[in-house]
């Protein structure tokens, strides 16, 4: 049986556990791009799995992006504004107002 490396096994079933290692704190500029296109995608009303559906970029993936765990090429940030069909002007310049509020 292949087992999550985070995981452990209790009676022949993985149990998951919490990651030892602590994610480094997100760039102010991660942390502003990641706000914004959480909300963004809120107020289209679209999940994650239906954003993946139209970006061509896993739910999971967006996931860690939104809770600024991952840093997104500037491929996968194309993709995931193309999904959302949002300008990328206005899109950044609401990155911008969000890392003005921190």
């Amino acid at each position: 049986m292949v087992v999550h490396r985070l995981s452990r096994v209790v009676s022949g079933s993985p149990v998951k556990e919490v990651s030892p290692i602590a994610m480094p704190d997100a760039s102010p500029q991660l942390s502003a791009f990641a706000r914004t296109l959480r909300r963004h995608r809120r107020q289209l009303d679209l999940s994650q799995e239906a954003l993946a559906a139209m970006s061509g970029v896993s739910a999971k993936h967006i996931g860690e992006i939104e809770r600024a765990n991952k840093d997104p090429s500037i491929t996968t940030a194309l993709r995931l504004l193309g999904g959302l069909d949002a300008p990328l002007g206005e899109f950044f310049t609401r990155v911008d107002l969000h890392l003005q509020e921190e």
